[in-house]
């Protein structure tokens, strides 16, 4: 398996665990933080693709999921659930 592949079963591991998880949140959150930081610095990114064309003014198409880009839905679910889940701890008194 190579190692994209790997990292994508990571995520959706991830994620998983967040949409479902009975674990104690605290647990949940400090053992899934590099991921998310990972994640987080992904969303950062910008692919080879989409500088070639900031640099011609021209528009780009993250949007439309290409293969070249770095950028992914499952960063953007993971940062969702567990930004979630870290706010709904806070707010509770933690």
């Amino acid at each position: 398996m190579n190692y994209r592949k790997c990292f994508m079963k990571t995520i959706e591991s991830a994620i998983d665990r967040l949409k479902n998880s009975n674990e104690e949140p605290i647990k949940l959150l400090t053992e899934l933080e590099s991921i998310y930081n990972q994640a987080k610095e992904r969303q950062k990114q910008i692919c080879p693709k989409c500088e070639e064309w900031i640099k011609m003014d021209l528009p780009t198409d993250c949007l439309c999921k290409p293969d070249y880009c770095v950028r992914n839905e499952n960063d953007s679910i993971l940062t969702i659930w567990y930004e979630e889940l870290k706010n709904n701890y806070h707010q509770h008194g933690v």
